[in-house]
């Protein structure tokens, strides 16, 4: 089973605390950017280690132990259908947010909106 999120362009003001609840989450993505040329964001995701092309335009990335995920790339968002651990879906996410410094996680199933830490802080809880 999946645990899917979209990365997203969001500008954030000064001082704002991660993880935001969904109704602080939908105040901000009411400003969500786009990437300026999609193709683009999928070529920086093929030159990553253990990513390769998928099927429709997508791109595939194999990590350790089967871990693995598949990146599609729209005009306003990335979604990551996820079945990998939080370290490499973020070193990935890391390497992206090198050329997008705006680059955000959205959960889709708690519909919070994380920066790198806080994501990684909420996988590492007790469940």
């Amino acid at each position: 089973m999946s645990y899917d999120v979209q990365l997203i362009q969001v500008p954030v003001p000064p001082k704002t605390s991660f993880p935001l609840d969904e109704s602080g989450a939908k105040k901000l993505m009411k400003d969500r950017l786009k990437f300026d040329e999609p193709t683009v964001v999928r070529e920086l995701l093929l030159k990553m280690d253990g990513c390769r092309e998928g099927p429709d335009k997508s791109v595939d990335f194999v990590g350790r132990a089967l871990s693995y995920a598949r990146f599609v790339v729209k005009k306003d968002l990335i979604h990551v259908e996820n079945n990998c651990g939080p370290k490499e879906l973020l070193k990935i996410y890391g390497e992206l947010l090198k050329q997008f410094p705006k680059l955000l996680i959205l959960d889709l199933q708690s519909h919070q909106l994380h920066n790198a830490a806080s994501f990684e802080q909420w996988w590492s809880r007790p469940l």
